[in-house]
């Protein structure tokens, strides 16, 4: 399993997590500073072990003849509107799968998310960028060039937000948002 990667002085960059589920990380995007210098040195940290150690058990001690090997590693430069349209859809499936049933942004979401599948075509790349203004909506219009400024959009002084639950106590609970 890797576990990150680090600068050559030790700084840690990005911790990495290998596996098959919703925890896997495993990219490292280089800097854009060091691609335009054409020069990157970083090392690759691992930790070499299984599930429960290296030993195999809870106090075991580590079995000294266990060899590890990375099998493989990929220098990629990935489509960036094609990894955005896969978050796009991600960000899609969670809304339906969410939402409560047959209510009007969860369809709005499936109607989407089919419309999206329905475009799509791996065989000719300007589909991509067709499907995320697909995506445009349910998500608003020029909505990723917004960055963190989209949440200013439609906020008024006046504004409330009410969140009503309960626990083992029983409480609800109020927040006004900041204007």
């Amino acid at each position: 399993m890797l576990t990150g990667t680090r600068s050559l002085d030790g700084t840690p960059l990005q911790g990495i997590t290998g596996g098959y589920g919703d925890d896997r990380r495993v990219e490292y995007i280089i800097p854009s500073e060091a691609r335009a210098v054409g020069h990157y040195e970083f090392v690759i940290e691992s930790t070499c072990n299984g599930m429960f150690g290296v030993g195999g058990g809870s106090i075991s001690p580590p079995d000294m003849n266990r060899y590890f090997s990375l099998a493989s590693a990929d220098l990629v430069v990935p489509n960036q509107d094609a990894w955005g349209l896969l978050w796009d859809f991600q960000a899609l499936r969670q809304i339906s799968e969410t939402l409560p049933g047959n209510t009007p942004l969860q369809n709005k979401a499936l109607v989407v998310a089919n419309e999206i599948i329905n475009t799509f075509d791996h065989k000719d790349p300007s589909t991509v960028n067709k499907c995320r203004k697909i995506a445009e909506n349910v998500f608003g219009e020029g909505w990723q060039a917004k960055g963190e400024k989209i949440y200013e959009e439609g906020m008024h002084k006046e504004d409330l937000v009410w969140g009503v639950g309960h626990c083992h106590i029983d409480t609800a609970w109020y927040e006004v948002l900041p204007s």
